[in-house]
């Protein structure tokens, strides 16, 4: 290759990227979840997303009832909106940065923080980790999304499958579970109490609130010195 094909070429390539879209502002990815109205917009909440056909959806909600819906692009530093009923609103010279949107309408500068959410079984879990590992003197690897089942009554339809996060470790108890099962203990210094629907002779099961938890624990008939400790914790309204 000569060096002017070289330089002709490089050239090339610094023009497509000083003429490429830059900046979370003009990619469209990074309008993507839920927003929540700081103020100059009706709607108290803003959703922008993309549906498994490709299709690029927006909801609006007005203090949690649906306001509007539709479909929305992104076209050079605006967004258009394309709402049920033939209305189309324009949202002109957006820009997304440290989890903040702005844009202009009607001559308005709106203002929405990106809510994010956060997993709060997975939360309190991290949180959990390190008090169990102290307690029994092991060290617990990173839960690993699971289902398990919990019941919610006694009756016979009050079975259900809890979304939620498990792990085990093997405790040295040398034929002595004593101090095993007060592991427990660990959750009830942390405001869970016991729930009796989901307690058997080596499962223990507790709630707070909407997280719900399980201490199982299992022996090794070979060998009495050792007892696998397996916990799990999740939310019923996942």
């Amino acid at each position: 290759m000569t060096r002017q094909l070289l330089l002709f070429l490089l050239g090339l390539a610094f023009l497509a990227g000083a003429c490429a879209p830059s900046g979370p502002s003009a990619k469209g990815p990074a309008l993507l979840g839920n927003w929540s109205t700081v103020k100059n917009y009706d709607a108290t909440e803003i959703v922008f997303s993309v549906e498994s056909d490709g299709t690029k959806q927006f909801n609006s909600f007005l203090r949690g009832r649906p306001y509007e819906s539709g479909t929305w692009q992104v076209k050079g530093g605006d967004i258009s909106v394309f709402a049920n009923g033939n209305n189309t609103y324009t949202f002109k010279d957006f820009k997304v940065e440290n989890n903040k949107l702005t844009f202009t309408e009607n001559g308005k500068q709106a203002i929405f923080n990106k809510i994010i959410e956060t997993d709060e079984a997975l939360e309190t879990f991290k949180a959990l980790l390190p008090k169990f590992n102290k307690f029994l003197n092991v060290t617990f690897p990173p839960p690993v999304k699971t289902t398990f089942p919990w019941l919610v009554s006694s009756s016979g339809d009050g079975l259900v499958q809890v979304n939620g996060y498990e792990t085990t470790a093997r405790v040295t108890v040398n034929g002595d579970f004593t101090h095993v099962n007060q592991a427990v203990s660990v959750l009830k210094d942390n405001g869970f109490s016991v729930d009796q629907l989901n307690v058997t002779e080596i499962v223990d099961g507790f709630r707070k609130g909407s997280l719900v938890g399980l201490v199982l624990l299992g022996s090794d008939e070979e060998n009495n010195d050792v007892c696998d400790v397996t916990i799990r914790l999740g939310s019923l309204d996942k």
